[in-house]
């Protein structure tokens, strides 16, 4: 039972060390907002009626979100629509697709990573209606 015991604690060590060396260190999405499960509530939010924000059903749990596009961790500006994001970026090129909103990066856009482009078509009206996806100018 030792004997068992030692390789499976070898192994746990060999496997956290290599967690260690590979992790590349993902570059994340900001996007941030509030889940409500109606969208009544979304609508009735600030997010929504202040702020300007889209709400959008969230088809794998049925909750609405109000979403914003905000400056990442890294520094890098997030913005609602391709066109906003070269019109602001240095290099255009360096405005990728990133969740539901495009990012623009100051550095080196990270090869390893694997970017998902989820930009809403639809969004909720303000009788809860859907209606197509209206980024926000700002």
């Amino acid at each position: 039972m030792t004997f068992l015991l030692s390789y499976a604690v070898v192994s746990v060590f060999v496997f956290t060390v290599q967690l260690h060396f590979f992790y590349l260190g993902p570059v994340h999405s900001i996007q941030n907002g509030t889940n409500y499960t109606t969208c009544q509530e979304c609508i009735d939010s600030e997010c929504y009626k202040t702020d300007k924000h889209a709400c959008v059903l969230n088809d794998t749990d049925n909750t609405y979100l109000c979403f914003t596009c905000d400056t990442d961790t890294d520094g890098n500006s997030q913005f609602y629509s391709e066109t906003a994001c070269k019109a602001s970026c240095a290099d255009e090129h360096k405005c990728t697709c990133d969740g539901a909103c495009y990012k623009c990066f100051q550095g080196v856009i990270p090869d390893h990573e694997v970017f998902t482009c989820t930009i809403p078509t639809e969004q909720m009206d303000d009788n809860c209606n859907k209606s197509p996806y209206q980024p926000p100018s700002s």
